[in-house]
């Protein structure tokens, strides 16, 4: 009888908030299928899995109410994986390496060879007005000017060969934003955290100020952060060339009492190839915690060690350049390629997307990720250890994605 009083309270709810709020539910589906092949040295090959396989099932359901000024955002995840290796599942979390300050999610299954868990990547409150902005909970939030790399981006940054970039993963945070009569705004953020146990430690919080204004026809920004007690500075332009944009983003980081300079400069520029709309990029991406001399994970900086652990950079590489295309091929495809090449080991990464859109609410991807470089690079597998025996080696990919929204 409590269950069935319990169903009947949730369905009269769902009635009623209809029409007191205005309520959107929306969802999506997500399946994709990936093989992938190792280097013979590689970790993943030592294990047994060489030649892996790896499916994933992905579902999100979106429910935003709204009522006036406010307005509250809950995404609820469903993640199912299954791998002909263990290993390559995403246990133990989705959430990006640092400690979230609620803990929003639960494994459901991780037995061999599937993996399956849920989680709340959104939830938050929000209250706007004419020229303010308040925001508290599990939310996303996206600095920096950057296409491949996004050095100005503290906050679980996508990698460069990420295969979906629909969402970021959510942070806990407190969010302001003043909004100036002159398009000029002011942003204030607050991300709290615990440790790795569970409890409250302030040394890994984040507090940052950003202001965005313009000069002509550029538009600048500044940032001021304290990151898990780390100093950083940056400031990000905007600006035309001719009928092109440039972008640029310069980062001072401090690790340790030392300082540590990065910096992305893009430019990108759209156009019409026989009819068919084209846009494109060429990007240079200076990592200021890199050594190109590195090739072993043990001879990595201490620094850029902790930057890769907390996810907020995923090259090794110093010197980075990118180039990418894409292109409308007919009404419903759509083909893009991404070209990256780490110019001090010369390797490269290639990646390549092929979009069917299959329906209004479908598409149907094809992806192919190839690598190719020395041993001890970036793209052809940095060694593990100072004796150069095993690399680390994610291989060469090829993958098919179904995305359903309703």
């Amino acid at each position: 009888m409590a269950k069935l009083l319990k169903i009947v309270s949730w369905l009269l709810l769902a009635s009623w908030l209809p029409k007191a709020l205005a309520v959107d539910f929306n969802g999506e589906l997500k399946f994709q299928s990936l093989a992938a092949k190792t280097d013979t040295s590689s970790a993943l090959a030592l294990s047994g899995a060489q030649d892996y396989h790896l499916n994933q099932f992905n579902f999100r359901g979106l429910i935003d109410f709204q009522k006036a000024n406010w307005a509250v955002d809950l995404d609820y995840l469903l993640v199912a994986e299954n791998s002909t290796d263990i290993a390559l599942l995403s246990a133990p979390s989705m959430s990006p390496p640092s400690q979230l300050f609620w803990d929003l999610e639960k494994h459901l299954s991780a037995s061999d060879p599937t993996y399956i868990q849920h989680a709340i990547d959104r939830v938050n409150v929000k209250y706007s007005s004419e020229n303010w902005v308040f925001k508290i909970g599990r939310q996303a939030l996206t600095w920096g000017n950057g296409v491949v790399f996004q050095p100005l981006d503290l906050f679980n940054p996508f990698s460069p060969d990420a295969k979906d970039t629909s969402y970021k993963p959510g942070i806990d945070a407190i969010y302001y934003q003043y909004l100036f009569s002159d398009g000029a705004d002011l942003q204030l953020l607050w991300v709290p955290r615990k440790n790795q146990v569970g409890q409250r430690e302030s040394d890994l919080d984040s507090f940052a100020l950003k202001y965005l204004f313009f000069a002509d026809e550029i538009q600048a920004e500044i940032l001021i952060a304290e990151d898990y007690q780390d100093k950083t500075y940056g400031i990000g332009l905007v600006g035309p060339l001719g009928e092109a944009i440039w972008k640029f983003d310069l980062v001072s980081q401090e690790f340790e009492q030392d300082e540590f300079w990065s910096f992305d400069l893009n430019i990108q520029y759209s156009w019409q190839w026989f009819d068919r709309p084209v846009s494109g990029h060429i990007e240079y991406y200076q990592n200021g915690f890199a050594d190109r001399r590195a090739t072993t994970l043990e001879s990595l900086s201490p620094a850029l060690l902790d930057r890769l652990q907390k996810g907020q950079i995923f090259s090794v590489a110093k010197k980075n350049l990118t180039m990418g295309v894409q292109i409308q091929l007919e009404a419903l495809w759509t083909l893009s390629t991404n070209l990256i090449y780490e110019l001090d080991q010369d390797s490269h990464l290639l990646l390549t997307n092929l979009i069917f859109n299959s329906s209004d609410v479908s598409n149907l991807l094809f992806g192919l990720q190839v690598k190719s470089g020395e041993k001890g690079s970036q793209y052809g597998g940095i060694f593990l250890t100072n004796n150069r025996q095993v690399i680390a080696d994610s291989g060469n990919q090829l993958f098919i994605r179904y995305e359903y929204y309703y």
